[in-house]
């Protein structure tokens, strides 16, 4: 969806050809070349959610660019219903006026 409203992923992601890859969270350095970085949220759709804290709780989390550069934004996922769709979209514009 990103990529189709014209979002550009960073290697080795956009050259990634399945639509979902787990990586170990000893890799977290592969998340160094993004500019912005997108987490599971929480219920409210704004916090990071539990999902995300074995990422953002590492000791290098705070080395990478995105997270310097206050760049980490999160977003609910799971948009497996009309409405949760709808919210995702929401999230992503507020995301996009913030980075504007």
């Amino acid at each position: 969806m990103l990529v189709d409203a014209g979002g550009r992923l960073a290697d080795p992601f956009a050259t990634q050809t399945e639509p979902a890859h787990e990586y170990a969270t000893e890799q977290v350095g592969l998340l160094s070349a993004a500019d912005v970085v997108l987490v599971p949220a929480a219920p409210d759709g704004r916090t990071a959610g539990p999902e995300a804290t074995p990422l953002t709780g590492l000791p290098t989390w705070s080395l990478l660019p995105a997270a310097r550069a206050g760049r980490v934004f999160p977003i609910p996922y799971g948009a497996a219903s009309l409405g949760a769709g709808f919210t995702l979209l929401d999230r992503l514009g507020e995301i996009l006026t913030a980075l504007a």
